[in-house]
């Protein structure tokens, strides 16, 4: 929607934006007047006029014609207006983030979540690249027991019937 504002003539986003030259409707009469500076009430030659108007520096009125629809537009407007969303605590939004970072940290050097992922995968390469990763753990230790268990299970059921 195309909406002029109501002190330079410039053209915004919606009626109840701030011009670039700093003004926005405060007063009824004022937000009433933008409302009918669109697209929605008069039509593009109006505007156009409005627009020269304004930018000579002359006020506009309201014609009582349009008076009743743009107050019902108004008031229109302030019960489909959404309600603004919470902002968020910065030091909860802070402490978030760093959660999240030492997680990522976590997930991605400790040996426990590379052990997960050998389990889940659950083949004898997998573990040994474990093992090589990370010699030293005790999930080392769990890791080399079942490379044993799954090296023994394809020796003896290997054979074919």
């Amino acid at each position: 929607m195309i909406a002029l504002c109501h002190k330079c003539g410039s053209v915004k986003a919606s009626p109840r934006a701030s011009c670039v030259c700093g003004a926005s409707p405060k007063t009824d009469d004022e937000l009433a007047l933008s409302f009918m500076l669109t697209e929605g009430f008069l039509p593009s030659e109006k505007l156009l006029e409005a627009v020269a108007i304004l930018q000579s520096g002359h006020s506009i009125a309201i014609p009582p014609e349009y008076r009743a629809a743009v107050m019902a537009a108004v008031e229109a407007s302030r019960t489909q207006q959404s309600t603004p969303r919470p902002e968020f605590n910065p030091l909860v939004r802070n402490w978030a983030m760093f959660a999240a970072i030492v997680a990522l940290l976590f997930l991605t050097y400790h040996p426990w979540a590379h052990y997960q992922w050998a389990s889940f995968r659950d083949h004898v390469p997998t573990y040994k690249g474990f093992v090589n990763r990370f010699p030293s753990t005790e999930y080392a230790k769990a890791a080399r027991e079942r490379v044993w268990i799954l090296s023994e299970y394809d020796n003896w059921y290997s054979f074919s019937v």
